[in-house]
């Protein structure tokens, strides 16, 4: 498979409290974190949060929803940025250590929809606006499409997770298909993240 493959742009000054939070989801234990986007990978994330709404950024006022928790690692990293909606059907018993030591104010800008049904879930959040979404749930290609469809009218800028050739079946492919219409702006094989500018 021949992935995309930009640049993000760095972002000229990232605020102290988002190097505390990449700092701290980089000491977590390897068991905590062997699936997560890493220290790049967070730092682009960082670049496309700030792409979503440059003033929302700078001010750490965003409004973003998160689509698959599971431990709220990036859900940590976000949070410095503004308040995080996030949505999954399960809870993770990790969560709650992996909150009660994030940085300072972190756990207050969370809020966690664990709803045991993804329909259940999606209406309580279906008539909110976000300044960007993070694509990050069940990987198969029925419900990648899904979350897409879900999310598009909810944002002007989604970000997807696990863009790579170990989802070349699902999450690529669904992807892939919804940049036929909305290209997509960054994709990056190593960090397994792809951003796409909806509006």
């Amino acid at each position: 498979m021949n992935l995309k493959r930009a640049d993000v742009p760095r972002v000229p000054h990232v605020p102290s409290q988002v190097e505390a939070a990449i700092a701290y989801v980089g000491s977590l234990p390897l068991a905590f974190k062997d699936w997560s986007i890493g220290t790049k990978g967070m730092r682009d994330m960082v670049g496309m949060l700030r792409l979503s709404n440059p003033e929302a950024f700078e001010a750490r006022v965003m409004t973003i929803l998160e689509i698959g928790t599971c431990r709220s690692l990036t859900a940590c990293l976000m949070a410095q940025v503004g308040v995080v909606y996030t949505l999954d059907v399960a809870h993770y018993p990790e969560t709650k250590a992996i909150l009660e030591n994030a940085p300072a104010g972190t756990r207050s800008r969370i809020v966690h929809v664990n709803s045991g049904d993804a329909e259940r879930g999606r209406a309580l959040l279906a008539r909110m606006r976000f300044d960007a979404v993070f694509i990050d749930g069940c990987h198969r290609y029925e419900a990648v499409v899904k979350d897409i469809e879900f999310a598009a009218p909810l944002s002007d800028a989604l970000i997807f997770h696990d863009y790579d050739d170990r989802h070349s079946d699902g999450v690529v492919r669904a992807v892939d298909a919804f940049a036929a219409s909305c290209p997509l702006a960054f994709a990056s094989k190593d960090t397994s993240l792809a951003f796409c500018r909806v509006r």
